[in-house]
């Protein structure tokens, strides 16, 4: 019989993953159809701005991504977009200062 120690392989799979990333991160070497979650959102602003499928495939390239990637990726994530406008700046009575501002989710697909 063996012992099963789900909680064991769940924290290795954990520090795993935690060093790929490090390596990733340190790496100067883009990995392929792998991005940040900060330029993965810059990616998804600058698909709003596409117009047509060569846009698509340009940005797509510019990333290291596949276009067939970032076409089912826009399916399901959107980066919000800020209405022109209605930004407000409130200032507390310690000084500290709030911005606060509406913003739309757009779903695109071309």
């Amino acid at each position: 019989m063996q012992t099963i120690r789900p909680k064991e392989i769940e924290t290795k799979k954990l520090f795993q993953s935690r060093l790929e990333s490090e390596h990733e991160a340190s790496s100067h070497v883009p990995i392929h159809n792998r991005l940040h979650a900060p330029t993965l959102s810059e990616l998804m602003d600058k698909r709003k701005a596409a117009k047509s499928t060569q846009d698509i495939e340009r940005l797509a390239r510019e990333y290291g991504i596949e276009s067939t990637k970032l076409e089912s990726l826009s399916r399901f994530i959107t980066s919000p977009s800020v209405h022109s406008g209605t930004a407000q700046r409130t200032v507390e009575k310690d000084g500290e200062e709030t911005f606060t501002m509406t913003v739309r989710y757009n779903f695109i697909s071309l």
